[in-house]
């Protein structure tokens, strides 16, 4: 990989009165990494941030509506998120399950369960539910632990997910929830089991800077890709140090 560097150019004539000269605008990653170094020289954070919409805790009257109630209709209580449920219909896609809701809607849901259908890929699911919180999707047909992976990088929000025998490979819990918090740590809850090494506050500051200069999400932290991304040479030790 070779590190583009740029130190610009000098002009050592005096310019003339009007029009002002332009002044070369810091690019976005400097400002980003001077905003980085600031926050370093400051002390620890006060309390842990995680950058997640507020959602209802598994006991809460909410959740359970949301996991026993069926949903012909569009559903949404004031100052939480819609709530999507489409168990038991035989759908394929996620696509299917969200077909005929309205733009605005889907994107105040945080709470879908498609259980117990025919669902074989997650990958639509960051486009059409970009502030997904919680994903129930058990008794489903994902081929493989990869394709679900594949899926739910992407899903920026996503903190809860229930998983239980979402496919043949899935059967035994111990086989793919300590694995699958490793690839998709902002996770909280798998089957209703904590996340052992929840992101510490630091982790979260540096998800939050790369999501701001690279636009990767807290759940792709395992295992990111610099290439391509016009980083210059200056820049690349401050990102390797917030990485370390």
């Amino acid at each position: 990989h070779m590190w583009r560097i740029d130190m610009g150019s000098v002009n050592n004539k005096r310019p003339p009165p009007s029009p002002e000269p332009r002044s070369k605008s810091p690019s976005l990653h400097q400002n980003e990494i001077r905003s980085v170094q600031s926050q370093d020289r400051k002390s620890s954070d006060s309390s842990q941030e995680v950058g997640a919409a507020r959602h209802p805790s598994p006991s809460s009257k909410h959740w359970q509506a949301a996991a026993t109630s069926p949903l012909s209709k569009e559903k949404q209580e004031p100052g939480r998120g819609g709530i999507l449920v489409r168990r038991n219909q035989g759908l394929q896609t996620v696509a299917a399950a969200t077909r005929g809701y309205s733009q605005d809607f889907l994107e105040t849901v945080e709470i879908l369960d498609v259980s117990n259908n025919a669902i074989s890929s997650l990958v639509e699911v960051p486009g059409l539910l970009p502030n997904l919180h919680t994903l129930k999707f058990s008794n489903n047909k994902i081929p493989s632990k990869h394709t679900l992976l594949v899926g739910l990088r992407q899903c920026q929000k996503l903190r809860r997910i229930e998983m239980s025998r979402c496919g043949k490979w899935a059967r035994e819990p111990s086989s793919y929830v300590a694995e699958t918090f490793r690839e998709l740590p902002a996770l909280e809850y798998i089957n209703g089991v904590p996340n052992p090494r929840p992101l510490t506050s630091q982790q979260w500051r540096v998800a939050r800077f790369l999501n701001r200069i690279f636009q990767i999400g807290p759940n792709e932290l395992a295992s990111i890709d610099l290439d391509h991304r016009d980083i210059a040479g200056e820049e690349f030790p401050i990102i390797l140090r917030s990485l370390s």
